[in-house]
This record gives structure tokens, sequence and C-alpha cells, in this order.
């Protein structure tokens, strides 16, 4: 099987769409929301604790939707 039909096969499977759907509404959120009411309030930087924060809901999502197809 070729290497690029597996590549979109595992794109198809994990609904990739959907995960920068969901990563979208994370930044957004973050940026329009949280940062302009709690920024006078948190003396460190967010950004990195985000970042795994987003990294581990879009991995949590893509192993629901892997499940929910097998």
């Amino acid at each position: 099987m070729p290497l690029i039909k597996v590549i979109t096969g595992f794109f198809r499977l994990i609904r990739l769409p959907n995960l920068i759907f969901i990563a979208l509404t994370q930044l957004l959120l973050q940026s329009c929301i949280y940062e302009p009411l709690y920024r006078p309030f948190v003396t460190i930087d967010d950004t990195r604790r985000f970042g795994f924060l987003l990294i581990a809901s879009i991995l949590i999502a893509a192993a629901g939707y892997i499940i929910n197809d097998y």
C-alpha cells in the first residue's frame, strides 16, 4: 500500500479538520477571553502550560475518534 494512502487514511481516521477546529477554538478562547481578563492577576507566562493543555486535548480527542471508529 502506498505511503500517501496510509497517511491520508490516518488523517481521515483522526478527523483532522475537527482537531484543527478544536485547536482554533481553544486558541481563540485563550487570546480573546482568558488573557484579557486574567493577565493582570497572573504573574507568570502561561504560554507553555497552555501549549501542553492544547496538545493534550488534541491527542485525547484524536484517541476518542479512533476508539469511536473501531
